[in-house]
């Protein structure tokens, strides 16, 4: 029997599984695999230490045992770069990745502030997490269902766990959120890489770094950093449509 192509979906810092689900009547035919990152949804606390390097090597264990052949990685914001760093670490386990806005590629200007943000998350925890999805929705929308879903989401999870995984994104040595480190990591990554981007800020950069072939940048402008969430059946063609080449 056939074995389905396994997809992961990898949702983002302070949201949940839920994230994925309009997407998951959509990928039939696939085996997908989606679950609560450490400290989100209904998962328990990062433990002491926990970071993102941990979360890959974890959720490597997990597609090792479920998967069945190399998988599609699909991450979201903080769950791009634990796509990528997957297929950079784990290289056997990935056969294509794909990214929504990813953690990663912060410019200069951005980096100089990450100190701060994690100094304000250490201090008022999920009050400061709740502003950046706010942010996210140029200032949040009273009509908008999805704002106010992501709104609750990172309002449940954990100041600390938001400030720890903020940290090893940005901040921690080895992290590479910032331009010059995550250039230098995609530089090494094994397997094609989707990347979808909300700015043509961001994904000018992405189209300048020397991608695996197969690759594609693609830019929805006007939709916020969930716009996967916005339009899932749109990207799920996409994703599919990308697959269908490879």
């Amino acid at each position: 029997m056939e074995v389905q192509q396994a997809v992961v979906l990898v949702h983002g810092w302070g949201a949940s599984a839920a994230a994925w689900d309009a997407h998951l009547p959509l990928l039939a035919g696939r085996h997908a695999i989606v679950l609560d990152l450490p400290g989100h949804g209904v998962t328990p606390g990062c433990r002491a230490g926990a970071d993102i390097p941990g979360i890959v090597d974890g959720l490597a264990a997990v597609i090792a045992a479920s998967a069945g052949t190399p998988a599609v990685v699909v991450g979201h914001s903080m769950g791009g770069q634990i796509a990528v760093r997957l297929a950079v670490d784990h290289p056997e386990l990935v056969r294509a990745v794909a990214v929504i806005d990813p953690a990663y590629g912060a410019d200069d200007d951005e980096l100089a502030g990450c100190a701060d943000r994690l100094a304000d998350l250490e201090r008022r925890g999920s009050e400061a997490g709740a502003e950046f999805v706010d942010a996210a929705f140029d200032g949040g929308s009273g009509d908008s269902a999805l704002w106010r879903d992501a709104r609750r989401q990172m309002s449940a999870t954990s100041g600390t766990v938001l400030a720890r995984l903020y940290r090893s994104m940005y901040l921690d040595d080895g992290a590479i959120g910032g331009r010059q480190a995550a250039a230098e990591y995609l530089s090494r990554l094994p397997v094609p890489l989707l990347s979808l981007y909300s700015t043509q800020y961001a994904a000018h950069w992405a189209e300048s770094l020397p991608l695996p072939p197969g690759s594609r940048v693609v830019t929805w402008l006007g939709l916020s950093h969930y716009l996967h969430q916005e339009r899932p059946a749109a990207f799920c063609d996409l994703l599919l449509d990308w697959l269908s080449t490879l």
